[in-house]
């Protein structure tokens, strides 16, 4: 279990949980959070930008940091997540806005 606090994460939250709804790969599960009660309602519409979210408990992934590990894996580890790697980027590269938007 991994909990985050001090900071507001409330684009996380929104951000985890779209994904969780769009891509068929694992993605870390928000197993709590803390929003003020004048904030939650916002929350839980993913078109509605909520203000706040003080911390959250999430479930905390197995395994390295690719970035921590990458430059010790031999050519045989390298192609067999490479795959993967691909198959999770052009997932997510396929999602089209239903409107105009932009990421900031």
């Amino acid at each position: 279990m991994l909990i985050k606090f001090g900071g507001d994460f409330a684009e996380e939250v929104r951000a985890t949980l779209y994904a969780q709804k769009q891509f068929s790969f694992p993605v870390t599960r928000i197993l709590s959070r803390f929003t003020p009660p004048e904030d939650r309602n916002e929350l839980e519409s993913l078109s509605v930008r909520p203000r706040r979210v003080w911390y959250i408990c999430m479930q905390q992934s197995p395994g390295a940091l690719l970035d921590k590990v990458i430059d010790a894996m031999t050519p045989d580890q390298l192609a067999y997540i490479y795959p993967q790697i691909r198959h999770s980027l052009d997932e997510m590269s396929s999602i089209r806005p239903n409107n105009l938007s932009s990421i900031t």
